[in-house]
């Protein structure tokens, strides 16, 4: 009996030990780690005991797991609990404000939101917020849709939403980048088309050769560095899917991967006006109709693309 009893506490000690190195590597990475990194850091865990482990951790809510846009699975600590080492030094009004920005996520949270949902004055909540932002615990992001400030844990990362992703930067709409980084994809098409050519038996072996990822496309771009933010899956999927539209390649999913291919009939590489609307890329375009907040009849960038003397 003694002997039970002595192995069920060993059983138990392990179990603890293995979580607390879970959380240990979700705290190095406070944006979200996935799996395949816990992986390698446990590597001497057995496979049964680790997925219980994680699973345990998940159900006592002391690890989130993240579906990104581009389909990862990436686990992380609670917004809480990563932020509650730093609040033994903060005034209970400092903690009241810092847990509402850390249960707002990646959306962030507007000042007028904390002050309603805080009872608290504005000039109070004003006054916190700057106390927060100078201990380097909460940061502000300009609202692509709102022009309005709202605010984030330090390492929170906003959504796509917030920031309008990629494509829109201090002054709006970067047409310029846009524009860019769509001749570039269509250049490693036609790189990838010339290869095909040159190793290609007939047409459908060339159709295949001259496909890519949007993984391989995504490589290609930050390899070449054009930006000084990594661009997503669903960055290069905007860009894609817009060329798409207007007849430069073709779109094909295949299991988990979505591929695009040099169509068969071969058009020219000038993109026309229509591609180079700010629509494609912009990540409200499903939530924008007349007499809608965001509405295709006010938004300023649809109607500079609209103004422009070579439309």
């Amino acid at each position: 009996m003694a002997s039970t009893s002595s192995a069920s506490a060993s059983d138990s000690s392990g179990n603890v030990a293995i979580e607390a190195k879970i959380l240990d590597v979700c705290a190095k990475h406070p944006n979200g780690v996935p799996i395949d990194t816990i992986c390698s850091e446990l590597a001497n865990v057995a496979v049964n005991d680790r997925l219980m482990a994680i699973n345990r951790l998940l159900i006592t809510e002391q690890m989130v797991v993240l579906q990104k846009k581009d389909g990862r699975c990436l686990y992380q600590l609670p917004a809480k609990k990563a932020s509650s080492s730093v609040k033994v030094d903060l005034k209970n009004e400092e903690k009241a404000v810092l847990d509402l920005i850390a249960d707002s996520g990646s959306m962030g949270i507007w000042n007028r939101d904390i002050r309603f949902k805080s009872s608290l004055p504005m000039l109070n909540v004003k006054k916190i917020l700057e106390t927060l932002e100078s201990k380097k615990l909460i940061k502000s992001v300009k609202s692509s849709t709102t022009n309005k400030k709202v605010y984030l844990l330090i390492d929170q990362e906003p959504d796509d939403s917030v920031t309008g992703g990629a494509f829109f930067g201090d002054q709006g709409f970067e047409e310029e980048f846009s524009s860019l980084l769509k001749k570039l994809c269509l250049n490693y098409m036609e790189q990838k088309d010339t290869e095909a050519q040159q190793k290609a038996k007939d047409r459908v072996d060339k159709y295949f050769l001259s496909s890519a990822t949007t993984a391989e496309i995504q490589k290609y771009l930050n390899e070449l560095k054009v930006s000084t933010i990594k661009l997503s899956l669903r960055d290069v999927e905007l860009i894609m899917d817009n060329l798409m539209y207007g007849g430069h390649v073709e779109k094909k999913i295949e299991g988990t991967s979505t591929m695009y291919h040099n169509p068969l009939m071969k058009k020219s590489t000038k993109l026309p006006g229509i591609v180079a609307v700010p629509c494609g890329v912009c990540p409200h375009i499903f939530r924008c109709r007349v007499g809608g907040a965001i509405s295709p009849i006010t938004c300023p960038y649809l109607t500079k693309w609209m103004n422009r003397e070579e439309f």
